[in-house]
């Protein structure tokens, strides 16, 4: 059977990917079905309770935990298919607090360039704007 697993999950010598699988509602036979294709490409699997720092959380889409960088078990699939490791952040089905800090100081940039117009055109200089998109970024 050692034979049989292939090394896709398998990073940097020897270290393989460790996976744990968040059920919530999704079927146990879906659950048992990921693991085993994880298994088989050279990856661990451990149960939600015991995940650490290294661990990759999968869920389906509809059931997540809310404090937790989660992510698609079509990750698993597509990786397998093509043969490769994907990024992962495509997969990500989480909201991630840094996302939505990301999101907001795009939306308070936008609407200070956008009362700033542009530059060239108004009586402000390049430094009096940069301290007011500062100011608004709290940086």
């Amino acid at each position: 059977m050692e034979n049989d697993v292939k090394k896709l999950f398998v990073v940097n010598p020897n270290k393989p990917m460790k996976f744990c699988i968040y059920k919530g509602k999704m079927l146990t036979i879906k659950c048992n079905q990921i693991s085993t294709k994880i298994k088989q490409n050279g990856g661990i699997v451990t149960n939600y309770e015991d995940k650490d720092s290294d661990s990759i959380i999968l869920s389906h889409k509809t059931s997540i935990p809310n404090d937790e960088n989660v992510f698609n078990i079509k990750y698993i699939q597509h990786c397998i298919s093509q043969n490769k490791i994907l990024n992962l952040l495509d997969y990500r089905i989480s909201k991630s607090l840094y996302k939505q800090h990301e999101r907001k100081d795009c939306i308070s940039l936008t609407r200070i360039l956008k009362d700033e117009k542009c530059i060239h055109r108004s009586k402000k200089t390049a430094e009096e704007v940069l301290e007011k998109v500062e100011a608004a970024l709290n940086l």
